[in-house]
């Protein structure tokens, strides 16, 4: 039973490593991955938590040396600590699709994003994304959006947003050409 526990513990520890990585590099790529309709990297930080824990453990349980079992579980807790902080400080800013705006063929579409960054203030911001790659219930795979405008927080109640053709964007009377 033990060695089925270790195993079991160092196949989770190989899955959440090559899981985190895959995820990494995508979102470091052009492609955004939302799984459940959550962006993936959201996961990321749980992950991690999960390779520490469980490498605790394999090192705690079936570790011969005393400074690798303690190094090891230093390693984990340290982990442990910093994910806490991302988790609680790193969602500061609070992004609202306040409003979205398609090409007249469909081929993109455009998001008016509210970015609330509580005492920092905040910004408008204008992304434009093209169609999905990949689409099922559980996966979402698309090319990360492209950011054609920044402007001062709020400034979206007041904004004029409309398509001109499939190639420009037309934001306050100024033309932003998405290609």
């Amino acid at each position: 039973m033990k060695k089925a526990i270790s195993i079991f513990a160092f196949v989770l520890c190989i899955l959440t490593a090559l899981f985190t990585t895959v995820i990494f590099i995508f979102d470091h790529l052009e492609y955004n991955i939302k799984i459940l309709n959550i962006r993936a990297m959201s996961f990321v930080p749980v992950i991690i938590l999960i390779f520490a824990v469980c490498a605790c453990f394999l090192a705690v349980k079936h570790g011969k040396s005393l400074l690798i079992k303690a190094f090891v579980a230093a390693l984990s807790a340290l982990t442990v600590y910093v994910m806490f902080i991302l988790l609680i400080f790193g969602g500061i800013a609070q992004n609202t699709v306040v409003k979205t705006v398609e090409s007249q063929s469909g081929k993109y579409y455009a998001e008016v994003i509210d970015s609330d960054q509580g005492a920092l203030g905040g910004n408008t911001f204008v992304d434009v994304y093209g169609k999905c790659i990949i689409k099922t219930p559980v996966l979402t795979l698309q090319k990360k959006p492209k950011r054609i405008y920044s402007g001062k927080w709020g400034e979206y109640k007041k904004m004029q947003i409309y398509w001109k053709d499939d190639n420009c964007l037309v934001i306050n009377s100024v033309e932003y050409e998405i290609k």
